[in-house]
């Protein structure tokens, strides 16, 4: 498995669209993605301009050759791409054992 860890820093002003965007990519993405095992979207407890999402995949072709080049990906990259200030970003590969069980 394959998994990705995405903090964002976003302008405060467009928060709640912002959550709203974040929100439906990540339920298009649950549900049109066979190969999406999770995404979840955090919001930072302290600092209302800082989320994390947490995003599994069966495998890194699922990001490179499916998620990356989506619709849902398109829609919300235009929609959000002005409003983030700070994108960081990492790439995790499972351990072998490690289970993980599909949320539907």
């Amino acid at each position: 498995m394959y998994a990705l860890s995405v903090m964002l820093e976003i302008d405060p002003a467009r928060r709640e669209e912002f959550k709203a965007a974040v929100l439906r990519h990540a339920a298009n993405t649950r549900t049109m993605e066979k190969d999406c095992l999770a995404f979840e979207v955090y919001e930072s407890s302290t600092d209302p301009a800082r989320f994390y999402l947490h995003e599994v995949y069966a495998s890194k072709a699922a990001v490179t050759e499916i998620h990356a080049v989506s619709p849902s990906m398109a829609e919300y990259s235009e929609k959000t791409a002005a409003w983030i200030r700070k994108k960081v970003w990492e790439e995790w590969n499972s351990l072998p054992g490690s289970p993980v069980e599909k949320n539907t």
